[in-house]
């Protein structure tokens, strides 16, 4: 023991002794004012080591281990400065000015060994780094260990300050597919940044009561051709992946493909009593298999420096399919029975966006147009059988089309204010087919949809020293219609609502940051709700609700941000009253096989309360800490339609990253999400840790990363149901939460380090109809 501890202690000697400082300011050279998040790059030769970015105050500061020749500092409109570390008596005082270029520069992508996090005045953005955590995994996967975003991955289920009733945007455009089906379709390798919009500005489409999340995918940059490698092999699946970019002069043309395949076998568990005394127990197993191939293409180009054009095409093919057979004991009076449900489903999307820029004398002084188009072909299959009896199939093909366009003008009244005002408009057509046939009865039902979205908006944005205002406002008009043949509905609804929204930043100093925003915001009824035809599980299902009203939710927050060379704090607590809530309402069926059913229903007014912290520091040059919690709570006033009407859920992460030497980085990631009560069910608490490694090699071309998921194996899910004439106990044991590990590669197998001048990158701020 004695050898042991004496080993660790000259380890920290060597890694505390070979410790390098950093920090200062970026300035810009002709104002003198500082310059928010700019890149500052470490390099060794032509290959980076390690990086930062600036804070909101222009300040950053670095500690590293390893060695370094060059400090290379860009932002996007600015030349970039190289400073040779030999010229460079002082690390820890350095003031480093930028000059202003006539060209805008993209900024440089940085190959940071872990997230970093910006609070902006409506939003907060997370840049993903190289997190050990996220290698080789989905989108999905990456937003569980983001500690904003809470994530079911057993539903694919996304929820923001424990609301569901979120908006979620790629690159600022809406998809056809529910939000797991969708993250499960994105490498986390592809994501730039994720945008965490919980106070929207006027700017933003109106939909999604607790926000909105907008997935910022990566557009390779750099000059000549760069191409690389990708691919994963662990327990249920495997990845590979190439993507890659070509440019010359004023074009440039972007490339990524990629094949991702999993197969697993979860289990679950159900004990059911009814109120007459009847009782089951249901053991299922879900043998399920995937593969979601995907390719998109891009074009850039530059015309001058003034205006810039994209297009860009993706197309995704996402098959799944799979065999749940399940065991029927401890019937009251009844003998066992097996009963199989064998799912099948078909996803394909093409998706085309299409970007033109004209920028004027001034940087802020632009006009901006944008066009995207998804359009996606979806089939589902599902076969029951009873001790190996035929019971029923189920067809359901549906067609989903969106159309979005957009306009953004943005004009500077003066060096402190700026006027923007633009347009958009939305469109969403949903034409789908339903075939039921039973043993003795066939059917042939038809589901159409339509929805459209005409708005205008106009914001002022002003600032001085320490205060920065946004204030603007909204005006959409909503029209949907929808129509059933079989069962012989229809439903049309037409809405004119304001949306105002009002944001302020002050900087009580350079370490200390108050931001308050307010908005209304609003959730209406969309074909998720209303669609009579949509299958569930071998014992769960949706069903739509054509009644539905509109929902409205008046949102107000408070972010206190702190930050110095060492530690960096958030803290947020926020208010959100919401009237005619959409609320899901659980209940069994008298069916022979009862099934638990999930509908939509509006339940009165909602009142939530909510505060968030995240506080990051650096105990030794070579260990990164993170420490996130966060705890929710709402009050349902309409109480006949739900069994519990208080609801909360909180959540703590503990994050610890470990430099160990230049080649390897190694992470221990804790995550306990305590007890959740929801309006029918509370889920128990469960605890996970998560350990990583990664080395890199041959000049950091190569990257090699191994990643174990719930090291101890503990973390399964108990869920407990309360109906009106029902309690389930419920065991889930998921594969992909369970103890598993994925080892993944990426090798850069061409790369250049000069940059391609580059349009600004655009703010994607608008979207189409809710997904």
């Amino acid at each position: 023991m004695r050898k042991l501890s004496i080993f660790f202690y000259l380890v920290f000697c060597f890694c505390h002794s070979q410790e390098t400082r950093i920090s200062g300011k970026v300035i810009d050279e002709s104002s003198q004012e500082t310059i928010s998040f700019a890149t500052i790059t470490l390099k060794n030769q032509d290959s980076i080591v390690d990086g930062t970015i600036s804070d909101e105050k222009g300040r950053f500061q670095l500690k590293t281990i390893r060695d370094f020749n060059v400090i290379e500092v860009s932002f996007m409109g600015y030349e970039i400065k190289t400073l040779p570390k030999e010229r460079m008596s002082n690390l820890e005082d350095l003031n480093i000015t930028l000059v202003s270029s006539i060209i805008n520069m993209e900024e440089v992508t940085v190959l940071a060994e872990r997230t970093t996090t910006q609070q902006k005045i409506d939003r907060r953005v997370v840049n993903l780094g190289a997190d050990l955590q996220q290698a080789g995994t989905t989108a999905l996967e990456a937003f569980d260990q983001l500690a904003e975003i809470q994530t079911d991955l057993s539903t694919g289920v996304i929820s923001l300050r424990g609301s569901s009733d979120v908006r979620l945007l790629i690159n600022g455009k809406p998809s056809g597919w529910s939000a797991g089906t969708l993250l499960n379709q994105i490498p986390s390798s592809s994501i730039d940044r994720v945008e965490i919009i919980t106070a929207p500005s006027a700017k933003e489409q109106a939909d999604g009561i607790s926000g909105i999340i907008n997935v910022i995918l990566k557009k390779n940059k750099l000059t000549g051709l760069n191409l690389n490698l990708n691919s994963g092999y662990g327990t249920y699946r495997y990845n590979y992946g190439l993507d890659g970019n070509w440019n010359k002069n004023k074009l440039n043309f972007r490339f990524n493909l990629g094949d991702d395949r999993q197969d697993y076998t979860s289990f679950q568990t159900l004990d059911r009593l009814y109120s007459d005394g009847f009782a089951e127990a249901i053991s299922t197993q879900y043998n399920n298999e995937s593969s979601v191939q995907r390719i998109s293409l891009g074009l850039d180009i530059f015309a001058n420096s003034n205006n810039e054009f994209s297009l860009d095409w993706a197309y995704t093919d996402d098959y799944f399919n799979a065999n749940n057979p399940s065991l029927f004991t401890t019937l009251s009076g009844e003998d066992d029975y097996s009963y199989t449900r064998s799912p099948e489903a078909s996803h394909y999307t093409h998706t085309i966006n299409a970007n033109f820029r004209h920028k004027f004398k001034d940087e802020n002084h632009f006009i901006e147009l944008d066009y995207n188009l998804n359009a996606n072909n979806n089939d589902f299959i599902a076969t029951d059988f009873r001790d190996n009896t035929f019971l029923l199939r189920e067809d359901y093909d549906y067609d989903n089309t969106l159309h979005f366009l957009g306009i953004d003008y943005s004009f500077p009244l003066h060096e402190r204010s700026i006027v923007e005002f633009g347009g958009a408009w939305n469109d969403r057509k949903l034409t789908s087919d339903y075939f039921f046939q039973g043993q003795a009865i066939e059917n042939l039902d038809a589901f159409d949809y339509q929805e459209s979205i005409l708005a205008v908006y106009a914001q002022l944005r002003w600032q001085t020293k320490k205060i920065q205002v946004q204030a603007g406002i909204r005006h959409e008009n909503f029209e949907s219609s929808s129509r059933g043949t079989q069962v012989s509905f229809s439903s049309t609804r037409q809405l004119d609502n304001l949306f105002p929204s009002f944001h302020m930043s002050y900087d009580i100093n350079e370490q200390n940051q108050l931001n308050f925003g307010i908005r209304r915001r609003v959730a209406r009824p969309n074909f998720r709700h209303i669609n009579p035809f949509q299958l569930g599980y071998p014992f769960f299902e949706f069903r739509g609700n054509p009644n539905l009203l509109p929902e409205f939710s008046n949102n107000l927050e408070l972010n206190y941000q702190y930050s110095d060379n060492d530690i960096n704090l958030s803290l947020s607590t926020f208010y959100r009253h919401r009237t005619d809530v959409i609320q899901r309402i659980d209940f069994f069926t008298e069916e022979e096989v009862q099934v638990q059913v999930a509908s939509f229903d509006n339940g009165g007014d909602n009142t939530s309360i909510g505060i968030e912290g995240n506080i990051g520091f650096k105990p030794l040059s070579f260990w990164n800490v993170n420490l996130a919690a966060n705890y929710f709570a709402t009050s349902i006033e309409e109480e006949q339609l739900v069994t519990f009407n208080e609801l909360y859920s909180s959540t703590i992460q503990l994050r610890n990253t470990f430099n160990v030497n230049p080649k390897w980085t190694t992470d221990i990631s804790y995550r306990h999400d305590a007890k959740q009560q929801q309006a029918f069910r509370f889920v128990e608490p469960r605890n996970r840790i998560d350990w990583a490694l990664r080395g890199r090699f041959f000049d950091d071309k190569l990257s090699l990363s191994l990643r174990v998921v719930d090291v101890l194996n503990n973390n399964l899910m108990f869920r407990n149901t309360f109906t009106e004439n029902t309690v389930q106990e419920e065991r889930w044991d998921f594969a992909t939460q369970s103890r598993n590990y994925l080892i993944s590669a990426s090798y850069k197998l061409f790369s250049n380090t000069k940059l391609l001048r580059k349009r600004k990158q655009r703010d994607y701020s608008h979207g189409g109809t809710t997904g």
